[in-house]
């Protein structure tokens, strides 16, 4: 057993719910006795939030924000951020560290060195081949990956194509696949967004849950809902980013296509059971995207309601196995409306049933076993 278990983020921790899983699950398993998880502080949230008697979240305050956003500010920032990490992990004496990021892999290696804790890197993406790194910002990034990833004890990641690359490019055996499945339950019935919307039951309702962005398809579904205008199918679009103002402003203008806010974690699936399909569409447009298998993929599974994906070879795999849903093959509006006229015409009753197998296999209870057992064998 561990006393103490740090994770460390680079976000305000608002809304982590692979890390509150993890977490939870190392405090229930007896893995560890107690769990820090430090995060970057946001005005308006506390600096020490409890989540529980065991875990704690710990948001640090840098001295250098106050000044101009550039390079020399984030390098400073940086290693203000290091040093009180370094004195926050001696302070809480911790004997087992995740860092969930690539930039973090450094201070996690020199609090490794300095403490003799263990060191578990969870990468939650190919983080080195996401899209827009590239350049000087792209080498140094592999640099730091290459040299530090040695470093660690264990490597976590999201996905079997991810754990291959790393195999196969960094020759590890410390590696496992904990994919980021939800928690089995029972879906409870819902028509939450019929009552929020008052949409009428003879209406479809197609909804997208997730990030707001250009490589989430987010004006594919936009613009394949204004040529479905009249009809009795409505897209309901909850998330939150940069295309939030664009899609508010259709809503506005066309009276099939609704925005909501984001729910907590524990309301997802509640809204997706109110909802007639799923729909995850990442464009690949790198090879991080290209080997993704989005945690959306399986709220949706767990909500017993059909998915539109796209065709990447994860996704894809996972819906033809299981036969729950379909692909759209093109990054097109055509390709989109075949998709989903294709999901039509197949029997919905099959697809309930094949997505109640899937849940019983894409769960947190399957993965947390994973997860726990590799943990365990470091010690």
């Amino acid at each position: 057993m561990y006393n103490c278990n740090l994770h460390i983020t680079l976000t305000p921790f608002k809304n982590e719910t692979r890390v509150l899983k993890q977490t939870e699950s190392l405090v229930l398993e007896g893995v560890v006795k107690k769990v820090y998880i430090s995060a970057l502080f946001e005005k308006g949230m506390e600096i020490e939030e409890n989540i529980d008697s065991s875990r704690i979240v710990k948001r640090h305050v840098f001295w250098v924000r106050k000044f101009a956003n550039n390079f020399f500010t984030h390098l400073i920032a940086y290693i203000e951020l290091t040093f009180q990490l370094l004195k926050y992990s001696k302070k809480i004496k911790a004997d087992l560290v995740n860092v969930h990021t690539l930039a973090l892999l450094p201070i996690g290696f020199l609090i490794k060195y300095f403490t003799k804790a263990k060191l578990v890197y969870d990468a939650h993406e190919l983080e080195t081949e996401v899209e827009g790194l590239n350049g000087v910002r792209k080498k140094i990034s592999k640099l730091i990956e290459s040299f530090f990833i040695r470093k660690t004890d264990l490597v976590v990641v999201v996905g079997d194509r991810i754990n291959k690359w790393y195999k196969s490019k960094y020759d590890l055996e410390n590696i496992v696949t904990v994919l980021n499945c939800p928690r089995l339950i029972e879906p409870e019935n819902s028509n939450i967004l019929r009552k929020e919307f008052k949409i009428d039951t003879e209406t479809k309702i197609l909804l997208y849950q997730g990030g707001l962005s250009e490589e989430r398809g987010i004006r594919l579904l936009v613009e394949s809902f204004k040529k479905l205008s009249g009809s009795q199918y409505a897209l309901v679009i909850m998330g939150y980013g940069e295309l939030e103002e664009y899609v508010v402003s259709n809503s506005k203008k066309h009276d099939n296509i609704y925005f909501r806010e984001t729910v907590s974690p524990s309301e997802v699936i509640y809204y997706a059971k109110s909802a007639d399909i799923g729909v995850s569409l990442i464009k690949n447009s790198c090879l991080s995207y290209e080997y993704c298998l989005p945690n959306k993929l399986f709220d949706y599974m767990m909500a017993e309601i059909p998915i539109i994906s796209s065709n990447l070879p994860e996704m894809k795999k996972v819906i033809s196995d299981y036969k729950i849903g379909v692909t759209v093959e093109k990054w097109t509006t055509e390709s989109f409306l075949d998709a989903f006229l294709a999901l039509k015409r197949l029997n919905h009753e099959n697809i309930k049933n094949n997505l109640k197998v899937a849940a019983q296999v894409f769960n947190w209870e399957n993965q947390e076993l994973k997860y726990i057992n590799a943990i365990k064998e470091l010690v």
